[in-house]
């Protein structure tokens, strides 16, 4: 990661909290669809210097798959979640219940399973703020890509400069059926959300 990172802030703290809670509720509901144990594990959640990420996801510029919604409400936030392209492949086995090393390439059933994912993780983020925080929150149509990081950041994330100097990253680790994979789910919070957060919760 980048030698640039910081930990979390109190501004921060409610972000955190709210993740937490969301990845052992988005644990309990993939193991309902895999009918099998399923846990997602917070593996580090900290602060990055925008510019100095982009730059990292530029040189690194792996091939990956993932989705991305706008949670939308109280306080608004970008949700995208994204895996190493031959992980999704795994995923999709998982969904589909097959076994792992089914599927070759990244088509139309391993996009659907990463769309289903995120939906679930995002969901689940969206439910922890209007249950626990009574925070109107709700995720936008997905859209799935397979592109290289480098590609994806640049034209997803990078507008968020505009507005702020760092960024949320979030990585989880899957553990399913035996299977680790990790994952990174980037939670970014559009201007204003972060104070708006903080006063609804009194967190600070």
């Amino acid at each position: 990661m980048s030698k640039r990172k910081k930990e979390l802030g109190s501004e921060y703290k409610a972000i955190k909290f709210i993740t937490e809670l969301s990845i052992d509720k988005a644990s309990q509901v993939l193991s309902k669809l895999l009918k099998t144990g399923c846990k997602i594990e917070l593996s580090d959640a900290a602060l990055y210097d925008i510019t100095d990420f982009s730059q990292q996801m530029f040189e690194k510029n792996e091939e990956i798959a993932g989705a991305m919604t706008d949670l939308i409400g109280d306080a608004s936030f970008k949700f995208l979640f994204w895996v190493a392209i031959e992980d999704s492949l795994s995923l999709a086995d998982l969904l589909m219940r097959k076994s792992i090393g089914t599927t070759k390439k990244f088509d139309i059933y391993a996009e659907s399973s990463i769309q289903e994912i995120c939906n679930i993780l995002a969901s689940s983020v969206a439910n922890i703020f209007a249950r626990d925080f009574s925070i109107s929150l709700k995720p936008t149509p997905t859209k799935v890509f397979c592109d290289y990081s480098g590609v994806v950041f640049g034209e997803v994330i990078q507008t968020l400069a505009l507005d702020v100097d760092e960024i949320m990253i979030i990585e989880t680790i899957f553990n399913a059926v035996n299977y680790k994979i990790r994952c990174s789910m980037f939670l970014l919070p559009q201007a204003g959300s972060i104070e708006t957060l903080n006063f609804l919760t009194g967190m600070v």
